[in-house]
Parts: C-alpha cells; sequence; structure tokens
C-alpha cells in the first residue's frame, strides 16, 4: 500500500516537473522510508529476542 503510494507520488511529482529538484525530494523520501523500515526492523528484532538495543 505505502509503496503504491509513494509510486503514484512519484509519478505526479515526474509530471508536475523534472529539473532535478524533485527528484532530490523523491531521494529524500525514499531514504526516509528506507530507513523507517530499517529501525522497525530492528525493533521488531529486538522484541523478539528480548533484547533491547539503543
Amino acid at each position: 500500500m505505502g509503496r503504491h503510494w509513494h509510486f503514484l507520488f512519484n509519478e505526479e511529482l515526474t509530471t508536475l516537473n523534472n529539473n532535478g529538484f524533485y527528484s532530490k525530494i523523491d531521494f529524500f523520501i525514499e531514504y526516509s522510508i528506507f530507513a523507517f523500515v530499517i529501525i522497525f526492523l530492528e525493533c521488531k528484532f529486538s522484541l523478539n529476542t528480548g533484547e533491547i538495543y539503543v
């Protein structure tokens, strides 16, 4: 669901204006989603093992 929304959002930005500015925003969004997934997996892993990582 999130990936599909991101794809549509990316298509809208590309259609709107393709001058490099939006590509930087898209890169930031992509990096944010990637970081969120990594943090989520880290938290899930720590909960499953019973250890807390700070």
